[in-house]
């Protein structure tokens, strides 16, 4: 997010937000731009600027300039969006506007000031579309929560004037639409604007935490934040603390070559290296993973890994302690890395299955550089 917005602008923002508000219109469908920003994925910045005018009519041209300087400040990215060419290497003239997402994105920011914008519409209908995605940007994020979210916002906008005045003065003030204003001023100028939403609640103080275990910075507070530092505080200690694995227990005892891991191994076997091979790049500061399986498909061919099973009283446990990873180069085989749980190094982990590695591998190589 940008530092600062001009204060002829902030200025001009808040000449709109005192002035009444015009009734937004109820209907559920989508008007004609709506449904060509749906169909088309972007919209021309001038397109834009028009969606907004249909419903906000206060400001005039002063709001339709003030869009984009709300989009930098806010980190939304304006592209240049082009015809598809009818002919190679022809000259392609480009347009500034927004993809879908985007310009949802900023609707939802521009009702969050409290201007008349109804981004509901466009929302149930990318929201279809984000239902089975893992991953989202951060305007796909803030489409996905709006409607847990809406109208509970709380946004600063701080204008680029000189902050060392001491002519210092609040003032308050409240829209119809419920949004609750605090404007802070130097020298009668805008100096911050303070928007909060008619359902935003003052919640329990957030505090940034570190979990000294894992190292993942969480949101204590967060529920959200909290369940990801769970999550991934329980995976790491599945590893560095490993458990009976009933899996892995009924495979050492019914599989010729239980430890082996190729490309017929199952899926389960081929994730318990991945967490091994992640662990092995984080602790070393590895630009890449050295393993290209994991929970949704087989390494391939070139690679063969090893989980190292507890051994007591030479009898093998569940409990996965290691892997390890050989990898096909050319016309030989190389070990392209180890890793052991901290709690069973130097305890003849490796030592104990070395011959049979030459047996497999023959004069196998070590990859460099050596730990």
């Amino acid at each position: 997010m940008l530092e600062r917005i001009s204060v002829q602008s902030l200025e001009n923002l808040i000449d709109v937000l005192k002035q009444t508000a015009p009734t937004l219109p109820k209907t559920k469908r989508l008007t004609t731009r709506e449904l060509d920003l749906v169909q088309s994925g972007v919209i021309l910045a001038v397109d834009f600027e028009d969606m907004v005018l249909d419903t906000e009519d206060r400001g005039g041209y002063r709001l339709s300039s003030l869009l984009k300087e709300l989009a930098n400040y806010f980190e939304i990215p304006i592209r240049y969006i082009y015809h598809k060419p009818r002919y190679a290497n022809g000259e392609n003239i480009g347009w500034q506007g927004y993809t879908a997402p985007d310009a949802v994105h900023l609707l939802i920011l521009l009702e969050s000031l409290g201007l008349c914008v109804n981004p509901e519409r466009l929302v149930n209908k990318l929201t279809t579309t984000l239902k089975h995605k893992d991953m989202l940007t951060t305007s796909e994020l803030v489409i996905w929560e709006y409607p847990s979210q809406r109208h509970k916002s709380k946004i600063h906008l701080r204008s680029d004037i000189d902050a060392t005045q001491h002519a210092w003065a609040e003032h308050r003030f409240k829209g119809e639409n419920g949004y609750r204003f605090i404007l802070t001023l130097i020298n009668e100028r805008p100096y911050e604007l303070e928007v909060i939403g008619p359902k935003q609640k003052n919640l329990r103080p957030r505090v940034q935490i570190t979990c000294e275990y894992c190292g993942i910075k969480y949101t204590k507070g967060d529920l959200e934040s909290s369940l990801t530092h769970r999550r991934e505080h329980a995976r790491l200690k599945r590893v560095l603390e490993p458990r009976l694995s009933s899996r892995f227990s009924k495979r050492l005892l019914n599989h010729p070559d239980p430890e082996l891991v190729d490309d017929s191994s199952p899926l389960w076997m081929h994730d318990e290296v991945y967490e091994r091979a992640l662990r092995f790049k984080r602790d070393f500061r590895y630009d890449s993973l050295q393993w290209d399986g994991n929970s949704q498909r087989r390494a391939t061919p070139n690679f063969e890994g090893h989980l190292f099973s507890e051994k007591l009283e030479l009898l093998p446990t569940g409990k996965i302690v290691g892997a390890c990873a050989f990898y096909w180069r050319k016309d030989h085989w190389t070990l392209y890395w180890i890793w052991v749980a901290p709690s069973m190094r130097r305890t003849g982990v490796l030592s104990a299955r070395w011959a049979a590695f030459l047996e497999r591998y023959g004069d196998f190589e070590i990859e460099w550089p050596l730990s």
